[in-house]
C-alpha cells in the first residue's frame, strides 16, 4: 500500500500517482460544501471514472476491479466518511493506492 501524502485542504486537486507498475495516473480530488462529501475522477490511459464518491472502504475502487490494475483504500479511526474539507491535510483521514496483488488479496479475503 502507497500511501498519498501530498493531499491538502483545497477543494480542488490534481495528483498524478505512480503505482508500483510505474504506471501513471491522474487522480483529481474535489470537495462538494453543500454535499460535504469528496470525490474523485480517475483517468487511467483510456479509463475515466467521473464523480466517485470518496468513503471509508478497504477498496473505493472495488467495482472497477477488473478495469483497473490499482484500488485506492480510505481509511480512518473514525465510523464516519470524510466530510471537512480539511479531514485529508489534517490527517483525520488517509488514502492509499493498492496493488493490484493487493486488490487480490482483499477480494479473497472478502470472498470468505
Amino acid at each position: 500500500m502507497q500511501e498519498l501524502t501530498e493531499l491538502t485542504n483545497e477543494a480542488n486537486q490534481e495528483h498524478i500517482v505512480k503505482v508500483i507498475t510505474g504506471e501513471l495516473f491522474t487522480l483529481q480530488l474535489f470537495y462538494l460544501h453543500r454535499s460535504e462529501s469528496w470525490y474523485a475522477n480517475i483517468i487511467y490511459n483510456d479509463v475515466v471514472l467521473n464523480g466517485i464518491k470518496i468513503n471509508q472502504s478497504i477498496n473505493v475502487l472495488r467495482q472497477y476491479k477488473n478495469i483497473l490494475p490499482f484500488g485506492i483504500a480510505c481509511y480512518s479511526d473514525y465510523n464516519t466518511d470524510p466530510f471537512l474539507l480539511e479531514d485529508f491535510a489534517q490527517d483525520n483521514y488517509f488514502l492509499s493506492i493498492l496493488t493490484s496483488n493487493e486488490v487480490v488479496e482483499l477480494e479473497n479475503k472478502i470472498a470468505l
